[in-house]
């Protein structure tokens, strides 16, 4: 039975740290925009029967099962939107942070994959190329014609306006926004990326400001969603998590000692 209890509170403190470890992920990007806390969820081991529950008409019991600990079932991700911080840039955008607002800018990676972000913090490659700060293309590919200045509505649609044009604008593209049917599901990849898994079911590509899909906002980035006031709380309640699993397994070693105190 000392034996057992040590194994559970093993399981207890293991799971207490990846807890931890997941807390410091989110406050370490407390700053990194477009991020999104995550959530780490755990579930009961198998448990051991010792009796089953019976019932022999005028005597019932209820059996006896011990729970073997816990562990680790997934993690995931909180999409709530993050605060607008407005910077004013050219190439800053940011899809609408209301609580109905949805959506992802679409991101053609150099293997031919796919990924999403919320991070609207953009630039122009050497061929004019709407791309990330790592240099991936912004779907669906749009190029900006050298010395042109741009404005997005917020329809996601982007017009050029050369010098002496006359201040005509031209509609040189509209940025892909994707939604997905459980955005929780999504994977992330690092880089502020996403990627689809069976799990956020298949992508859906539309217009921003359409069918619950959130509006392209110029000049603005979405920061990240952590709330450092209840990550703080968070980590005190796993950190003693932690130690009282540590003081369940200091028990069972005094336990332990003492049985073997009496077989000498």
């Amino acid at each position: 039975m000392v034996d057992r209890a040590l194994g559970i509170a093993t399981t207890g403190m293991m799971a207490r740290e990846t807890d931890i470890a997941v807390i410091s992920h989110n406050l370490a990007n407390i700053s990194t925009n477009g991020f999104k806390k995550q959530v780490a969820q755990f579930q009961d081991l198998p448990y051991q029967l010792i009796s089953r529950a019976s019932n022999n008409g005028s005597v019932s019991t209820a059996g006896l099962s011990i729970g073997l600990g816990t562990e680790l079932s997934g993690t995931y991700s909180l999409n709530t939107p993050g605060d607008l911080l407005t910077t004013y840039g050219e190439l800053d955008f940011a899809i609408d942070g209301t609580e109905s607002s949805r959506g992802y800018f679409k991101i053609d990676m150099p293997d031919g994959t796919i990924a999403y972000t919320r991070d609207g913090n953009f630039n122009k490659n050497a061929n004019g190329e709407i791309v990330t700060k790592a240099g991936y293309t912004v779907a669906p590919g749009i190029s900006v014609p050298q010395g042109a200045s741009i404005k997005v509505d917020e329809f996601g649609n982007i017009y050029a306006t050369l010098p002496g044009n006359n201040g005509a604008q031209n509609q040189i593209g509209t940025f892909d926004i994707a939604d997905f049917p459980n955005t929780s599901g999504l994977q992330p990849v690092g880089g502020n990326l996403f990627i689809q898994t069976p799990s956020s079911g298949d992508v859906i590509i539309g217009t921003a400001g359409t069918n619950g899909l959130g509006k392209v906002a110029q000049g603005k980035l979405e920061a990240s969603n952590v709330v450092p006031v209840n990550e703080l709380t968070d980590l005190i309640t796993a950190q003693r998590g932690y130690e009282l699993c540590s003081n369940i397994i200091k028990a069972s070693d005094e336990m332990l000692q003492t049985v073997n105190r009496m077989k000498s």
